[in-house]
């Protein structure tokens, strides 16, 4: 009998909680074939290759330690991030091209699961940068924004998406790359 990815993930280490496509996973809203479960966790702790899976872990500080459920797996308690807090880990600490899809795609395939003021209430813990990066998206998919743009001071600097992008968006002062347009709403 082989045991769950997310019990063991949360056994190896057990203050943490798996989160990223792996919690999408488990919310049903992630269907690859999955050979990492990747967790969030209060130490630095080596990846971990069992039954051939590899398990990861993303040290965090405290104040970004939170939203995970407890979830009864196999008769065990296991920490798994909620669907909102998994796409904002996603783009917080895996911020690439590849993530930030992932969750444009996840935010427009799942809008009627997703507790979008749940979405606004966690990003009040985070960085200006990720907080502008989903805003951004937030306008794009046509998604009420207001509640991100006063949590941000324009006047706090300009961010970029990722190193390197070109296109600026003059409301959340970021630099993006233009292949996020594509998702823009046409909304005339």
């Amino acid at each position: 009998m082989s045991l769950s990815p997310y019990l063991i993930a949360n056994l190896l280490v057990t203050d943490s909680y798996v989160s990223f496509e792996s919690a999408l996973q488990y919310h049903n809203m992630f269907d690859q074939l999955m050979s990492k479960t990747v967790s969030i966790s209060l130490k630095t702790f080596k990846a971990v290759k069992l039954n051939n899976m590899e398990y990861g872990f993303v040290k965090t500080k405290a104040h970004l330690y939170f939203g995970y459920e407890e979830e009864q797996i196999e008769n065990n308690l296991v920490r798994i991030a909620t669907a909102e807090k998994a796409l904002i880990d996603m783009v917080n600490f895996h911020k690439n091209k590849l993530s930030i899809d992932v969750v444009i795609e996840k935010l427009m395939g799942h809008k009627n699961d997703l507790n979008f003021n749940r979405i606004n209430e966690y990003l009040t813990q985070f960085s200006v940068t990720t907080i502008k990066i989903f805003g951004l998206i937030f306008d794009f998919l046509g998604i009420d924004s207001t509640r991100l743009h006063q949590l941000i001071n324009t006047k706090h600097g300009t961010h970029w998406m990722l190193a390197g992008d070109k296109k600026f968006n003059a409301k959340w002062r970021l630099y993006y790359d233009e292949y996020f347009e594509q998702y823009h709403m046409s909304l005339s």
